[in-house]
């Protein structure tokens, strides 16, 4: 269970692909004091598939320990084909428990594959911001776990019709620190 996840170098790690979400990443990897990594994918420009150029190969840069747990931090999901891989290479690089952290959870396609990938132990939880519309079928799954960004939202908006600064908003690591802490005691 999540219960279990150790937050330090030696226990965890934060992973992202290698476009403009490797940015968060690595903030991520700042403030929780974790190391870094980063995917990076080849996509065979010749071919398509569903609209996409597929992926023909997925590398990785930096170092997981063996058993180390991952914190996948993506974008959007919409379809499951690149997060399997995303997870299946990270589980040839020795990885443990995978959680994948999404701004949007769209699963555009049928959600059989994470079903598949969470038995096969590949995905251990998907965490997907109230963000946006969401799939049913991804809702109700053991797997999936949504996170609430209404009242956070609203305290920003609150906070701009009254020109007040968001940057406790924006820069939360008072918060983080302060949920480490009490997550550390357990």
């Amino acid at each position: 269970s999540e219960e279990d996840i150790k937050v330090d170098k030696d226990n965890l790690i934060i992973v992202s692909p290698e476009d403009d979400v490797a940015i968060r990443g690595a903030y991520y990897s700042q403030y929780l004091d974790l190391n870094v990594g980063i995917l990076y994918y080849i996509r065979d420009f010749d071919k398509t598939y569903n609209g996409k150029n597929p992926i023909v190969d997925i590398g990785f840069s930096g170092e997981i320990k063996p058993g180390q747990n991952v914190i996948l931090v993506v974008d959007m999901i919409s379809d499951n084909e690149t997060i399997v891989e995303y997870t299946t290479k990270l589980k040839e690089y020795g990885a443990g428990k995978i959680y994948v952290f999404a701004t949007f959870g769209l699963f555009d396609e049928t959600v059989d594959e994470f079903d598949k990938a969470y038995s096969n132990g590949l995905i251990n939880k998907i965490f997907c911001t109230s963000l946006t519309y969401v799939n049913r079928e991804a809702e109700i799954r053991e797997w999936y776990e949504e996170v609430q960004m209404e009242k956070p939202l609203a305290y920003m908006i609150d906070s701009l019709n009254h020109n007040s600064s968001i940057e406790k908003f924006i820069e939360p690591k008072e918060k983080i620190n302060a949920l480490l802490k009490r997550y550390n005691k357990k």
